[in-house]
Order: structure tokens, then C-alpha cells, then sequence
């Protein structure tokens, strides 16, 4: 996320996607956003991944936990 001097209300403080292709997203959006995204390699998690730039969290990709969820951008 973009830093800031002064206070700034209602602004993003978190964002996430779950996705049925989370390696294609990981791709395409560390393309987009210059973001370095790792992935969790315990299976236990299901490919989370996090997703950094400038050494900072931005955001975080996960596969879909079940077929009913929609591939969607949460706030």
C-alpha cells in the first residue's frame, strides 16, 4: 500500500483474493503491482501467498476454499 504524511480516513487497510487460478493471479498482478509474492509452502495452508513491495505487506492471494465461493477482491 502507498504510504502516506497525513491521516487519511477510509482508506484500504487490507486486501484479498481468492481465486480459482491463484498461480496465474500471483503472476499476473506481481507483473501489475510490482509486488513479490511468496507462497507458503506448507501444504496445510493451500498455496496462501503474500504479497509484499518496497518490504512491505500488500495484500494476500489464496485459492478458493470451496467451488460455491466467487472469485472476488476483499477489503
Amino acid at each position: 500500500m502507498a504510504e502516506t504524511k497525513t491521516a487519511v480516513a477510509n482508506k484500504p487497510a487490507w486486501v484479498d483474493l481468492a481465486t480459482t487460478d491463484a498461480a496465474a493471479s500471483r503472476d499476473f498482478y506481481s507483473k501489475v503491482f510490482g509486488w513479490n509474492i511468496k507462497v507458503e509452502p506448507d501444504p496445510q495452508y493451500g498455496g496462501y501467498g503474500m504479497a509484499e513491495v518496497g518490504g512491505k505487506r500488500a495484500a494476500e492471494s489464496v485459492p478458493k476454499m470451496s467451488p460455491e465461493q466467487p472469485t472476488a477482491w476483499t477489503l
